[in-house]
This record gives structure tokens, C-alpha cells and sequence, in this order.
């Protein structure tokens, strides 16, 4: 009991902008909430939330580096497991229902990175473009990336956006808006 009183005391007097270390963890327990368009900021990455937005996530903290692969290509996030087979993105669009909850590796060309945090791209082929988000904002992409090839890894959903969603990505730059399609990537590789 005593605990749970001194998370809501250090909430209290911390706020969401707080840079302490042990903030996302305590708001993420306490299941805060942020207004529509209220930003929060975590050791020095912000972002603005939705209508009801629980603040349960840590943006960038602990975020591997970008690591430069031997063949020249650039890392995000974590390593990409080898033995995943490549799924090609137009099969993940032309059927992602039989995707949805699985994790894929698959490539694309970057058509569109968020300008505020780099914490989402979007990843064209030839049959359509999908919404990438980063798996818990851990890791920031440049967001000078458009145009480069991408390979990437994560988990599909097929989740409808809200207009609230909608706004909020269109306002940073997103374009694949009317798909209900996105893969969550825990690694990012570039070339």
C-alpha cells in the first residue's frame, strides 16, 4: 500500500515531462492518462498522444545504437533473425489477416518517416504501402530515410485507425492512413 502511495506522490510531483529514469515505469504502472494532443516527454523523447492514451510506453530509453553492418547496410532496433524467410510485403497486403499476430521480415522501399521522432516509416512495394511503427518506441529512425530500401521485422496487426490516429500521423508526415494494415518493427535494417 505504502508503494502504491509513493508512485502517486513521485506522479504527482514528476508529471509526464519528467526525465527521471524511473518515471515511464511508474506511469506505466499507474496507467496515466493524457488528454488529446497532450505531449509527454521520457529522458528527452516526446511524443503526443490520443484521446486516452495510457503513457505505458518508454520512448527511446535504452535504444540500441545504429549499428553499421559489414555490408555497409545500417541497423535499428535489434539484429534480424537470419532463418526468418523474407515474406514479400505484397503478400502480407493481399492477405493480411493470415498474417495478423505473426512475426514477418520483410523489404520495401521507405516512402515516408515521421518528421517529429522518427518513430514510424512507412514501406511501399509495388502493390501497396504499409504503416510501420516502432515496437514501443525503442529506437528512433533518421528521418532523412525516404527513398532508401528497408528491410524489416515485426509483428502484423490489422487494426482500424481512428480519426484521432489518423490526424495525428497525417500531421507528422504520414500518407498510408486508409490501411488498417502495420507491422510493428523490433529491427530496421537500411541500405
Amino acid at each position: 500500500m505504502k508503494s502504491n502511495v509513493f508512485a502517486f506522490l513521485v506522479l504527482a510531483l514528476a508529471g509526464c515531462s519528467s526525465a527521471s529514469p524511473a518515471a515511464p515505469a511508474a506511469q506505466a504502472a499507474s496507467g496515466e492518462q493524457h488528454a488529446a494532443g497532450e505531449a509527454c516527454e521520457h529522458e528527452g523523447a516526446a511524443c503526443e498522444h490520443g484521446e486516452g492514451h495510457a503513457c505505458d510506453h518508454e520512448h527511446a530509453s535504452g535504444a540500441p545504437a545504429a549499428n553499421t553492418l559489414a555490408d555497409g547496410s545500417t541497423l535499428y532496433g535489434h539484429e534480424l533473425n537470419a532463418s526468418l524467410p523474407v515474406t514479400p510485403l505484397a503478400t502480407i497486403l493481399a492477405e493480411p489477416a493470415r498474417f495478423a499476430g505473426q512475426t514477418v521480415r520483410t523489404e520495401g522501399e521507405v516512402s515516408a518517416v515521421c518528421q517529429r521522432m522518427g518513430c514510424w516509416m512507412e514501406l511501399r512495394a509495388e502493390s501497396g504501402t504499409v504503416r510501420v511503427p516502432i515496437a514501443g518506441h525503442a529506437f528512433n529512425l533518421p528521418r532523412d530515410i525516404t527513398g532508401k530500401h528497408a528491410v524489416i521485422e515485426g509483428t502484423v496487426s490489422v487494426t482500424e485507425l481512428s480519426e484521432a490516429q489518423r490526424a495525428h500521423l497525417a500531421s507528422e508526415g504520414a500518407q498510408a492512413l486508409a490501411s488498417a494494415v502495420s507491422i510493428s518493427a523490433t529491427g530496421v535494417q537500411l541500405r
